[in-house]
């Protein structure tokens, strides 16, 4: 090994070394009494459950620049939350989670994730108009791409439904309705154009 090799090995093991001194004495308790709640870094690494213990190493992997926490956390039918956290010495933190309905959506996701929603509902628009249009190749180049991009918005396989209903593809139809219900089974428009495929078989 170069003299280079091992100065650069010895300032990376000493930025290690200051790293998780910085956090010696330091102790953050991550609490939620969400069920099978999972808490990560936000490179994905799984830290462990409720009560979480940061300390040491593992509060040095999220440990960010400005000396503050970044952890995510989630659990089954919960939204998940990316948490900031300043650090003052022995910290516990009592986290809520909110459930995954329409209030919660309409409270917490849509006022932080404006502009992606917005994008979203103007591409089904611009869809939907080549639709009414019958400009059915552009049409379904647009879906094509749509469903491969949000593959969990009933509204895609209800368009590609459409399309498939203007080419008298009636089983291709009801197919992709069926797709859109499983997502979706609360949608009474679904509803309504699967039954109405359904009578005309």
């Amino acid at each position: 090994m170069g003299a280079f090799s091992r100065l650069a090995s010895r300032l990376i093991a000493s930025s290690s070394l200051l790293l998780v001194t910085a956090c010696a004495g330091h102790r953050v308790e991550l609490r939620s009494e969400a069920r099978d709640v999972e808490f990560r870094t936000l490179k994905g690494e799984v830290l462990g459950g409720s009560p979480l213990i940061l300390e040491g190493e593992k509060l040095a992997k999220v440990r960010q620049a400005d000396g503050r926490v970044a952890v995510r956390v989630s659990a089954p039918g919960q939204l998940s939350r990316e948490l900031i956290l300043d650090v003052h010495g022995e910290d516990v933190h009592e986290l809520k989670l909110s459930a995954e309905d329409q209030a919660a959506f309409r409270n917490d996701v849509l006022p932080q994730n404006k502009v992606a929603v917005n994008g979203l509902v103007r591409e089904l628009f611009e869809i939907q108009g080549l639709i009414l249009a019958r400009k059915t190749d552009a049409a379904q180049k647009a879906l094509t791409a749509f469903i491969e991009h949000y593959p969990t918005i009933a509204a895609g396989y209800v368009f590609q439904a459409n399309l498939f209903l203007l080419a008298g593809r009636r089983q291709e139809a009801r197919l992709q309705l069926m797709r859109a219900r499983a997502i979706d089974s609360g949608d009474s428009t679904i509803q309504r154009m699967l039954a109405s495929v359904e009578e005309a078989k």
